[in-house]
């Protein structure tokens, strides 16, 4: 069967009783954390400014990772300067054992130590990539298109693995977030195109999700709403209602 079409309509700043009140809410929001311990050294976007994927939003001092990185890589080259020592010495013994001038028990000696050293170049190889990669973590980057909504660290601070460092908001498409009555819920199906008037101003949006009525006893429908903001004229937390006259 053929779906009905029917027009809802989002007025900003209504003033009839019956109009559900909603806000603009941003299409998607990243909180931008640090993976690595230090000070920050600099930052290089402030609230209300865009980003992009090549911008370094802030960087974290380096030097004691470098440091680290550095002892990292000594590490595991004399991991392989051993490996390569005992390979060297266990293929010597293997003539010696085969002329039977040497136990198994020595051989067996050294094999475990070519194993030792084995081991100790995988261990070292982690610990590098580790170092490698808290080394890479020192710059924070931003993502293409999102704006600043949150700044939580000065230059100078201290902070550690997981603080949360900037929030980034997209705001090129915002949603609305709307409880639709048992009434006109029926109506509602995920992509269906709505008008949307906002200060006097028609927008066209889109039904995104229409969920189902979780409280007992309550027969309220979530539905939300993606409305287009390519300009970013629509502001976050912009009051609007629903108009149910349409249904």
């Amino acid at each position: 069967m053929r779906k009905m079409l029917l027009p809802l309509v989002i007025i900003a700043f209504g003033v009839q009783a019956e109009m559900t009140p909603a806000v603009t809410e941003p299409y998607d929001v990243i909180k931008v954390t640090t993976e690595v311990e230090g000070t920050i050294s600099e930052y290089n976007r402030d609230i209300g400014e865009q980003t992009y994927d090549d911008n370094i939003l802030i960087k974290i001092n380096d030097e004691r990772i470098k440091i680290q990185k550095e002892f990292a890589k000594e590490e595991f080259e004399q991991a392989i300067v051993e490996k390569e020592y005992y390979t060297k010495k266990l293929k010597r013994l293997e003539n010696l054992l085969k002329r039977n001038n040497l136990s198994e028990s020595e051989y067996d000696d050294v094999l475990f130590q070519l194993n030792t050293a084995s081991n100790k170049i995988n261990q070292k190889s982690l610990t590098l990539k580790d170092r490698e990669k808290d080394l890479k973590d020192t710059k924070i980057y931003g993502k293409d298109g999102y704006i600043v909504s949150k700044r939580n660290v000065e230059v100078g601070q201290y902070v550690t693995s997981g603080t949360e460092l900037y929030e980034l908001i997209d705001i090129r498409k915002l949603k609305v977030s709307i409880l639709a009555s048992e009434k006109i819920a029926p109506y509602f199906y995920v992509g269906q195109e709505v008008s949307v008037l906002i200060d006097g101003k028609k927008h066209i949006g889109r039904v995104k999700y229409k969920g189902i009525s979780m409280a007992e006893n309550t027969y309220a429908y979530p539905v939300v709403v993606v409305i287009e903001n390519k300009d970013n004229s629509i502001p976050v937390s912009k009051t609007v209602f629903v108009d149910y006259g349409e249904f």
